[in-house]
């Protein structure tokens, strides 16, 4: 599979318990050189919960009610 650097693809995620697995969007973040060179990229998952930990450096919370968003 050919991506880029920004687009949103769909991934099968396995559940943190490994009772099952989920389709689910994410978003590419490697470099296109990277994603050329490499059979791995590196992925960051989207979702809209909140009940995950706001404020850990690893995420990221958009709103979508803003213009950004």
């Amino acid at each position: 599979m050919n991506v880029q650097r920004g687009d949103i693809v769909l991934v099968d995620f396995p559940y943190s318990d490994k009772t099952g697995h989920k389709v689910r969007p994410a978003l590419v973040v490697q470099s296109d050189v990277w994603n050329q060179r490499l059979d791995d990229t590196i992925i960051a998952l989207i979702t809209s919960s909140r009940h995950r930990r706001i404020g850990a450096a690893t995420q990221y919370s958009i709103d979508i009610s803003t213009a950004e968003g």
